[in-house]
């Protein structure tokens, strides 16, 4: 590796000689250029990152004053995979920003929309706010070209990148601006996926207003009402209204859910409806009193779990009450006729 290096900085001794001036020597930066770009190959080789990035940037700028634009443009994202190597993910990013406003420059809308695109992808896990900006301008570049769909790609990757930090607010308007892309694409299977995830957003956020005005308006497009998605956000806009745990979990589960962005898809699986978890088990008190018990109660004109001062059931303290003589005259089991007569008898027998 140490050749190899020590060839690349031999590669950049050559090219600042043809840059210099003498009475009888004219500068070449073209030849310059072309060692330059010979050194930077050589220390990409030996692994020479951080001098291979600072050789590109070099020859980015000399071809940029040489008014060769896309050469520039790909020289700078020659310098940021360079830096992503060494790890300088900011570096990196800053360096594929510039290569796509090079590509822009130079009439290439596309392949600065690529470049953006494929930088964001490298830094999304390190440095997600700036490759959601990178994606929306990327997004931008496509929808200039009327490329429709690559510009719906990128909206759905940044709000995705947002939904992941938990960012809901900002990941809807991206996916509302992903509906709009495909809707332009007449990609509508598509579309219905994006509104069935914004309804998930919005719940997840606690938003059933917003749910239910945002599936209002989706009523008047073609096929929403009738689509499976379509259906399903109305299953579990009825669910979070009705406080229908059960309903919410069987609905979340269906296949459908799995075509759906896998963060789209956990959202859905972690939805909870106000409440829930906060039921009540029904215990012996919570059970309604039967019919007869109430009628019965009435009739005596207590309540059926009316007590005593002591603690005892009405009825309970009524047994234990002592019973008064009239009771007791009431209460005596009436005795055949025949038994008085024999009793009549003994008497008067008893006299004789």
């Amino acid at each position: 590796m140490t050749s190899v290096v020590k060839e690349g900085k031999d590669f950049i001794q050559q090219a600042e000689k043809c840059l210099k001036s003498g009475f009888f020597k004219k500068p070449d930066p073209q030849s310059a250029v072309g060692l330059y770009e010979k050194a930077a190959l050589s220390f990409k080789k030996a692994r020479a990152y951080r001098a291979a990035m600072e050789t590109y940037l070099k020859v980015a700028d000399m071809h940029q004053q040489l008014d060769n634009g896309f050469h520039s443009a790909r020289a700078l994202e020659s310098a940021a995979m360079m830096a992503k190597d060494h790890k300088q993910y900011a570096e990196a990013a800053g360096y594929f920003s510039q290569a796509g406003i090079r590509y822009r420059e130079f009439g290439s809308n596309d392949t600065a929309g690529l470049t953006l695109e494929k930088g964001a992808k490298f830094i999304e896990k390190v440095e997600p706010d700036r490759a959601i900006d990178m994606y929306v301008d990327a997004a931008d570049l496509y929808n200039d070209e009327e490329k429709y769909a690559q510009c719906g790609e990128c909206y759905r990757k940044a709000a995705m990148l947002h939904l992941q930090n938990q960012k809901f607010a900002e990941a809807i308007k991206l996916l509302d601006l992903q509906a709009n892309a495909f809707t332009s694409a007449d990609v509508m299977e598509k579309v219905y996926q994006v509104y069935l995830s914004i309804v998930i957003v919005y719940l997840r956020m606690g938003d059933l207003v917003a749910a239910n005005e945002k599936a209002d308006t989706w009523v008047m497009k073609s096929g929403w009402s009738n689509s499976d998605d379509g259906r399903l956000a109305d299953h579990v806009i009825q669910a979070y209204d009705e406080g229908d745990q059960e309903l919410m979990e069987a609905t979340v589960k269906k296949q459908r859910f799995g075509y759906l962005d896998n963060e789209v898809a956990k959202i859905a699986r972690g939805l909870r409806v106000p409440g829930a978890g906060m039921k009540k088990k029904k215990s012996a008190v919570d059970t309604p009193t039967p019919a007869s018990e109430k009628e019965n109660a009435r009739a005596a004109d207590i309540s059926p779990t009316e007590t005593t001062a002591e603690g005892l059931p009405s009825d309970a303290a009524a047994a234990q009450a002592p019973i008064h003589a009239d009771q007791q005259a009431s209460n005596i089991t009436p005795q055949p006729a025949e038994a008085y007569e024999d009793e009549d008898e003994d008497e008067e027998g008893g006299l004789c």
